[in-house]
């Protein structure tokens, strides 16, 4: 009988430690999900700091090329005129 009392009473205690595993176990898997979700913010942040960088350069070579294409023009312009009054045609 005393035997059985004693189950009966551990069987709370047990449960309670139980729980408290449990609990423990819940708390920890946030812990890890919590860390992932950082490390994936991080990793957000990162790319979006690469993509404006890279935003960045697309722009500046946007303009440099069309610098480069008015350059270009200015200078076939520019030989054609000479070109033009070598062969003594009318200036365009």
């Amino acid at each position: 009988m005393i035997v059985a009392a004693a189950l009966v009473a551990a069987a709370p205690a047990n449960a309670q430690r139980q729980s408290l595993a449990d609990r423990v176990g819940a708390l920890e898997q946030q812990a890890n999900n919590n860390q992932s979700n950082m490390d994936m913010l991080n990793q957000l942040n990162q790319l979006r700091t690469q993509m404006q960088a890279l935003q960045s350069q697309v722009e500046q070579l946007q303009h440099d090329n069309e610098q480069l294409k008015q350059s270009a023009k200015d200078q076939y312009l520019d030989l054609d005129s000479r070109l033009n009054r070598l062969e003594g045609g009318a200036p365009v």
